[in-house]
């Protein structure tokens, strides 16, 4: 009949299977894009990190260990009496385990280095040293937590001119806190073996009842650090000023 539409054709049997193979493709690309959407949400959900570091200029240079920023992708910190600002990663010298980072914030109590070439000017074996670190308490709580560690050796593993041998409280020992002479100069920044491994004979390994620091002399072509303040009278002076300088440094990765 005239003006009448053309009768519809049924679909054949391969027409079938490629509208079939179509939507079992466009499933899949749904599933897929779920899926990744949801890793993705929970990668965001995790929890940052916390770790230790100092103020060494009082306009916002902060000193931690390079292993507490290492892979982050946002980096804040908290010093006593401020509020919580975001930090930009200056320096990193993996093989130190040293990080220098910047933030905004002036007026910051610091601590100072002491312009002598020889660490053994400043300390010597048997010497008490202080640091402070933010460890993690019963309640949950994050704290700044004093502890006094003794100078074991002048050197480091394999007889390592930039580090010092440190015995010291197990549980006070977190990578990136400063360590304090009696006098308040920095002598040494934490660490662990596993960061400087590069340094250890794998056929005489460390005890691990060993701590170690990078000295601080190390560290000063970093940054152009300030005039040294006036000295402390005593270790529980020079332990108060290294609270003082000390912030808590958040990663999230």
């Amino acid at each position: 009949m005239l003006g009448c539409p053309p009768a519809r054709r049924s679909p054949d049997r391969r027409e079938r299977r490629i509208a079939t193979s179509v939507r079992a493709w466009s499933t899949l690309l749904a599933l897929t894009v779920l899926a990744t959407g949801l890793a993705g949400s929970a990668r965001a959900a995790d929890p940052p990190a916390f770790g230790t570091g100092f103020a060494v200029r009082a306009d916002g240079w902060i000193l931690t260990s390079a292993q507490v920023v290492a892979d982050a992708r946002a980096l804040a910190v908290t010093c006593p009496g401020r509020e919580k600002i975001a930090a930009v990663l200056d320096h990193f010298v993996k093989r130190l385990d040293i990080a220098l980072l910047r933030i905004e914030q002036q007026g910051l109590p610091y601590l100072t280095f002491s312009l002598s070439i020889s660490v053994a000017e400043m300390v010597l074996v048997g010497d008490n040293v202080a640091t402070v670190v933010y460890l993690k308490s019963t309640d949950g709580k994050i704290a700044a937590t004093p502890a006094i560690a003794t100078v074991t050796a002048l050197a480091g593993p394999g007889n390592s001119p930039e580090f010092l041998q440190l015995a010291m409280p197990a549980d006070r020992r977190d990578p990136g806190a400063a360590v304090v002479s009696a006098r308040g100069d920095v002598v040494g920044i934490l660490t662990t073996a596993a960061a400087i491994k590069e340094h250890v004979d794998p056929s005489a390994p460390p005890s691990p009842n060993v701590t170690w620091a990078v000295k601080g002399q190390v560290v000063l072509r970093l940054f152009v650090p300030p005039p040294p303040i006036d000295p402390t009278r005593s270790l529980e002076d020079a332990t108060e000023r290294t609270r003082r300088a000390t912030c808590l440094i958040e990663v999230t990765r």
